[in-house]
C-alpha cells in the first residue's frame, strides 16, 4: 500500500495552518460587520424629519384642553456621544410650526441635552432617551423662553458600521409658567403637550 511521504504531510500541515491563520481575520470582520459595536469617544450625528402632532394645553387646576393648532412639521439635528456600547450623552436642535385657525404660526425651536441607552439586536437598534431644556417659543408679537422636558424612543437599522435609518418618536412636554406680580396672571400658565414622528438618518464617527 502507498503512503503519503512524511514530509508531503508536514506541507500539507504547514499549509493548513497558514489558511487557519488567514481565516482569523476574517471571521473576526465578519463578526464586526455583524454587530455594530461602539466604543466610548464614538459620535452619532443624527437629522430627523417628520410632522407633530399638537395634543393638548393643560391648565394649573390640571383640566386639559385643545390647542386649536394644526398638524405642523418638524426638523431636527441630534449629536451624540458614546459613554460606552450602549450608553449616550448629547444635544438636540429641532424647529417646528404649526398654525392656528387664524392663520397665524406658531414656530418653536427647542434645544434640549439628554442621555440615551441603545437596546441592540443583530443589526437593528432601539434607543431610549430623555431630553431637558428650553424652547424658543414665538407666536404673532409674544416670544418666550421656556422650560421642556422631551422622552424620545425609536428603532434603527444599521446599514453598516458608519450608517444607520429609522424612524423616532418624541414627546414635546412644554411648561409656560407665569408667576404672581407680573403682568400676566398665573391662571394664564401652561404646560404644552405635542407629539412627533419623524424619519432620521444617523452617521457614526
Amino acid at each position: 500500500m502507498n503512503r503519503f511521504p512524511m514530509n508531503t504531510l508536514l506541507r500539507l500541515a504547514t499549509v493548513g495552518c497558514f489558511l487557519a491563520l488567514a481565516a482569523l481575520p476574517l471571521s473576526a470582520q465578519a463578526t464586526e460587520l455583524k454587530y455594530d459595536h461602539r466604543v466610548a469617544g464614538d459620535r452619532a450625528l443624527a437629522i430627523h424629519l417628520g410632522p407633530i402632532f399638537p395634543e393638548a394645553f393643560q391648565s394649573p387646576s390640571g383640566s386639559f384642553a385643545s390647542t386649536n393648532l394644526s398638524v405642523g412639521g418638524t426638523l431636527g439635528i441630534d449629536l451624540d456621544f458614546y459613554l460606552n456600547d450602549s450608553f449616550r450623552l448629547g444635544g438636540s436642535l429641532r424647529g417646528k410650526a404649526t398654525s392656528s385657525p387664524n392663520k397665524f404660526t406658531l414656530f418653536m425651536v427647542p434645544i434640549t441635552f439628554r442621555a440615551s441607552y441603545e437596546f441592540k439586536w443583530d443589526h437593528f437598534s432601539f434607543p431610549l432617551g430623555l431630553g431637558a431644556g428650553f424652547s424658543f417659543t414665538n407666536f404673532r408679537t409674544s416670544t418666550s423662553f421656556d422650560p421642556m422636558l422631551m422622552p424620545t424612543l425609536g428603532a434603527a437599522w444599521n446599514m453598516n458600521s458608519s450608517w444607520s435609518f429609522g424612524v423616532d418618536a418624541a414627546e414635546w412636554i412644554v411648561f409656560q409658567p407665569y408667576f404672581s406680580g407680573g403682568t400676566v396672571p398665573t391662571s394664564d400658565s401652561r404646560i404644552a403637550y405635542f407629539a412627533d414622528v419623524t424619519l432620521g438618518a444617523t452617521y457614526h464617527f
